[in-house]
């Protein structure tokens, strides 16, 4: 038994190591998760603004669109 006690040992260290590390890569993981979570909800209000805009948009673009067509086809009439 003591001609083992080195082997043993070493290899309990290993193992244990091991273990350390994967449970520092399993809470790394939890940790990347939960820092998207929190930027998500951080920056949910500009998000949710950002969507209210591109619903209203295109139908402002498209009146803008109408009003420059109106101008110039007025400008052509006066000076065309």
């Amino acid at each position: 038994m003591y001609e083992y006690q080195t082997p043993i040992t070493g290899t309990m260290a290993v193992g244990a190591a091991w273990l350390t590390i994967r449970q520092m890569q399993a809470t790394d993981r939890l940790q990347i998760a939960h820092h998207q979570q929190q930027v998500n909800i951080a920056t949910l209000p500009s998000h949710l603004a950002i969507l209210r805009l591109m619903g209203v948009l295109p139908k402002a673009l498209r009146n803008c669109s109408n009003k420059a067509f109106e101008f110039v086809s007025l400008c052509e009439g006066e000076f065309g």
